[in-house]
């Protein structure tokens, strides 16, 4: 399975209706074998550590990880391959009011990318990302580890002492390798709130972070004024947390 890939999706043992649907409908590149991985209650780092051992002795090329609240584009697969990069993953966001891209430069989330670039950045989530299993040759196990139980990436900061399994990775590849990870800006996913259904997501047309409630319309954080906006007391409230607390 040299050209063939695996691919993870650390869960509970339910999995969201629309993602399965999303899962098995999306394209997978030809020539290309995938192998289907899903660990059941296993905290999420050791879900990953588990992925990168069974991809090493089934020699895949690479390691694909999808996130059980992702939804992704159904080319996604295919223009994350198309890069060529060790470590590739497409653009999702927070599930918060307002969202927060879940890619981080500096220790804090990247907000002034270009929709459809190619973003270098310290740390990414790994709702959708793929990454060539040669990486973690190279690095000492385990290659995920979550700093405690309670440990998170908050919508503000990055630091090394909470951390998630995501960004020590991410640390590690950088420090020890010279890898940045990188977002294609373009792969624009949805992340699901599988309690409420809302969507949080980047939407190309406002060129902004916004959500959606099941059934409702799409709301964003953008001025009241901004001809495209439902305007809502929700999203004034919004505005104003962003103003008052987003990084550089």
């Amino acid at each position: 399975m040299r050209n063939g890939i695996l691919l993870c999706v650390p869960g509970f043992g339910t999995l969201d209706t629309e993602f399965v649907n999303n899962l098995f409908c999306e394209q997978k590149p030809i020539h290309t074998s995938i192998f289907r991985f899903f660990p059941i209650n296993m905290e999420v780092a050791k879900a990953r550590n588990a992925a990168v051992k069974l991809a090493m002795s089934q020699d895949c090329e690479y390691i694909y990880f999808r996130d059980h609240d992702t939804i992704v584009p159904l080319d996604a697969l295919t223009i994350l391959i198309a890069r060529q990069l060790d470590v590739v993953g497409g653009l999702y966001y927070s599930k918060s009011k307002p969202p927060w891209p879940l890619m981080f430069v500096d220790g804090r989330p990247y907000l002034h990318h270009e929709h459809g670039a190619l973003v270098k950045v310290e740390a990414l989530g790994m709702g959708c990302t793929l990454i060539r299993t040669d990486v973690f040759r190279k690095l000492d196990p385990p290659w995920f580890k979550t700093a405690n139980e309670a440990a998170r990436v908050d919508a503000l900061s990055v630091t090394n002492s909470s951390h998630t399994e995501d960004t020590f990775f991410c640390k590690r590849v950088r420090e020890e390798l010279g890898i940045y990870p990188h977002v294609d800006t373009g792969v624009v996913c949805a992340h699901k709130d599988l309690t409420t259904g809302t969507k949080y997501f980047y939407d190309p047309e406002l060129a902004a972070p916004a959500w959606r409630e099941p059934g409702g319309q799409c709301q964003s954080v953008l001025s009241a004024d901004h001809e495209k906006c439902q305007v809502t007391d929700l999203t004034k409230e919004s505005e104003k947390e962003c103003e008052d607390t987003s990084g550089p």
